[in-house]
Parts: C-alpha cells; structure tokens; sequence
C-alpha cells in the first residue's frame, strides 16, 4: 500500500506542510504504518508528472496549479484550479481544497457570507475559487493598489477585505486607516504587514492559519476519504493543530 505524499512546486523546501503532516501523521501513529510526506521541489513544469509518479498524492502549488491540467485524467473539482491530486487506479485525478477551507475559516469566525461584501486584492486561483464559492458577493482588483485603496475607502458597511497574493511585507493597502467595522483577512499564514497595521487601527483581523489546517484535513479526506479526516481532527483537536502551526512559525 502506498502511502507516501508530498507538496510539489518551485521552492518548497522551506514549506511548512510537511512538519504539519508527519505530525499528525505521528500522532495519530499513522506513521508507524509507512505514512510519509514530503516536499519535492520541481523546476520546469514539463518534470512534473515523473516527480510525482512514486507517491498516492500530491499538494500542487505554484506556479503549477494549471499544469497539472495537461496530465490528469479527471478533474473533479468545479472551481477553477485542481490543487490536490490523488492517484487512482487508471491516473491522477484532480480535486480542490481550498473551497472548503475558506468556508470552515468563515464558520469558524461567525463570518455570514450573506451580511458582508468581500472585498479581493488579486485575482489568482485562490481568488477565483473564492468569487465562486461567495456566487458573486465579491469585488476584486488584481494587484493595483491605489484603485484597491479606492474600492476600500468607498465601502460605507462593514465589509471584510481579503488579500488573495502572497504579499506579506507589505499591505495591498496603501492606507490603513480605514472603516474600523471591516475585518481584513489574509490567506497567507505567516505574520502580515497587511493584519498588523489593522490591528493597529482597530479592525478585527483573520490570519491564513486555519485555512492552512483545513486545507491539510480537506487532503487527508481526498486521499483516505472522509472518516480519516474526521477521526484526524476529532483525535489530535483543531486547536492543537491550529497551536502546533503557530508554534512552528514562531521558531521560523
């Protein structure tokens, strides 16, 4: 039985996934049936499928989200990039985590998607699955700054202002003293120019941490299906996992 896994992209050996997985794979003594994860750093995109060919399943970030569209025999994800890949028995088959990720995170805030707009700085793929999952309820602005401040400053309710880039050294702001009732969201789970100057003008703030844990989860359910997710998240506790993250970037 296969149980190896990995996250693959370009420059992913400083990833955090794989602390996270082999912990839980560890505490939940999956590792002492040969469960592994890894981090496989591909360079050309043309290299992808023989990089992956000895493992069950794959984490796909960038730049390859849309690559692996050449090489999969299914895409079952309706959003628009398959980031998570399992290997059946005919091929790769492609699904997409993020979408339930961000919807927990919602959850877990006491965020209706019904009562605020969403306001997107950058207009990737987790941006696109984003405006799908929210059916609309969205403006987006990719990576133009000054018309992001504008969008901000003219939204008179309550609004929560998501950064969907990987910028984290500086805000996709260009001013943060904005509204007070807005909560600013960003996806990236390391520490954020963008969250810190709104913590400092009193917004509330949402770090990328537990999309980060669902994420990890949603993977877990697509590759051992969904009662290994549950017993992963009821066995070890979401604040654990969310605690061990944290601890692991405070040592980063």
């Amino acid at each position: 039985m296969n149980y190896k896994f990995a996250v693959v992209g370009k420059n992913v050996s400083n990833s955090m996934s794989p602390n996270l997985f082999n912990w839980m794979y560890k505490k939940l003594k999956w590792d002492a049936e040969g469960f592994r994860y890894d981090a496989v750093n591909v360079d050309n995109e043309e290299d992808i499928e023989a990089a992956i060919e000895e493992y069950k399943g794959v984490n796909i970030t960038m730049p390859y989200k849309k690559s692996v569209t050449k090489f999969i025999i299914r895409d079952e994800s309706i959003f628009p990039n398959a980031n998570c890949l399992i290997h059946e028995w005919d091929g790769w088959v492609g699904r997409n985590t993020d979408w339930g990720a961000f919807l927990m995170t919602l959850y877990d805030e006491y965020i209706d998607p019904r009562s605020y707009k969403f306001l997107l700085f950058g207009d990737g793929d987790v941006s696109k699955t984003i405006q799908k999952c929210l059916s609309g309820n969205t403006e987006v602005v990719n990576r133009d700054k000054e018309k992001f401040q504008l969008l901000v400053e003219e939204q008179n309710d309550p609004a929560v202002i998501i950064n969907c880039t990987p910028l984290t050294h500086e805000s996709p702001l260009l001013n943060s003293n904005i509204y007070e009732k807005h909560i600013l969201y960003d996806l990236n789970y390391h520490k954020s120019a963008f969250l810190e100057e709104g913590k400092s003008n009193g917004n509330r703030t949402i770090d990328g941490v537990s999309m980060f844990v669902y994420q990890a989860l949603s993977s877990i359910c697509q590759w051992q299906a969904k009662p290994s997710m549950k017993y992963a998240a009821k066995t070890i506790g979401l604040d654990n996992i969310r605690t061990f993250v944290r601890e692991q970037l405070s040592n980063t």
